[in-house]
């Protein structure tokens, strides 16, 4: 049987040219291939997902490991009601669309490579209360599952699920100093037109141009507990 190679992957997508299922890019530079998930065919970046070492052989996302105890119907995200795409754990036992913790304020990524999702900094009482624009426009059932991200035009008060926003074109993302990806801005669908002014035009620039998206960092977030406990 033939034996699939990092090489023969790379080929492959440079043939097929294949964007990133999470940062829609389809440029290659070393240290930041595309590699595709064996069993789902989720298709990212290394440095979209986090992922070290690209594997000789045959390459699982967290979803669809061989090993795992939890099957990958079980692995559903608690921050969306999306029952497919890409995710991680995170570090109360559940699970997390990598877009999820990307766009969510309270939530970030342990290791350098996106080791797990820390839910450590997000109240209970937020979930639930997503009510979410796109869902809602859609009749589908219970749009307030989850958390929802603001669309950052200003004056809107409109809220999305990451995922919602991000299968309708509505996200953009930056890349830091060492070139992993985060989450930059979402917008409604009413201001999608607006979302352009931010991401970079051509296909094959760096998101240098996105502004980075201020997140709340565990020391802010700590900050800002002692000041409500005080009050």
């Amino acid at each position: 049987t033939h034996t699939l190679t990092h090489t023969h992957l790379r080929t492959m997508f440079d043939e097929a040219d294949l964007p990133c299922d999470i940062c829609r890019k389809r440029t290659i530079v070393d240290g930041n291939d595309i590699i595709k998930c064996t069993e789902c065919k989720a298709i990212v970046h290394q440095k979209c997902y986090g992922v070290k070492n690209i594997p000789s052989y045959a390459w699982y996302c967290k979803r669809c490991e061989p090993h795992s105890l939890v099957r990958p119907s079980k692995k559903k995200c608690k921050f969306c009601p999306m029952k497919e795409g890409i995710v991680k754990e995170t570090t109360s036992g559940g699970w997390s669309h990598i877009l999820c913790a990307m766009f969510l304020d309270e939530l970030s990524f342990t290791g350098e490579f996106f080791d797990k999702v820390d839910d450590s900094f997000l109240p209970n009482n937020r979930l639930g209360k997503a009510f979410c624009y796109v869902c809602t426009n859609m009749s589908r059932p219970n749009p307030s599952f989850g958390a929802s991200v603001k669309c950052v035009y200003p004056g809107c008060v409109k809220r999305l699920h990451a995922t919602c926003g991000h299968t309708r074109s509505l996200t953009a993302f930056g890349t830091d100093a060492k070139g992993f990806v985060f989450g930059s801005a979402i917008v409604c669908p009413q201001h999608k037109n607006k979302l352009a002014q931010l991401t970079a035009k051509e296909d094959g620039e760096e998101h240098a141009s996105v502004p980075q998206k201020t997140s709340m960092t565990k020391s802010a977030v700590a900050k800002t507990k002692k000041k409500k406990k005080k009050k």
